[in-house]
């Protein structure tokens, strides 16, 4: 049963909670190993109209060191919140 049918029908409890985290953890251990603060360029057509988004495609792209981006984001954080949920 996915996570979206579980919580309509009222049966998200604990295991809704478990899915949560593995996720908010996957998407840490992410930024954390593979952090790549890069800005992507617009896409622009030939007629000069710029597209929604980006690919990321034909763009330089490097990892940076974790206490970098940890120093900038703890700069810049906007409030003091303490755990995901």
């Amino acid at each position: 049963m996915g996570v979206q049918k579980q919580e309509a029908q009222g049966h998200a409890g604990a295991h809704l909670l478990g899915h949560a985290r593995h996720c908010f953890d996957y998407l840490r251990q992410s930024i954390m190993c593979a952090g790549d603060v890069s800005y992507e360029s617009a896409i622009v057509l030939p007629d000069g109209r710029l597209i929604d988004g980006v690919d990321g495609w034909g763009d330089w792209h490097m990892c940076r060191s974790w206490d970098t981006i940890w120093d900038y984001a703890v700069q810049h954080r906007g409030q003091n919140f303490s755990g995901i949920v």
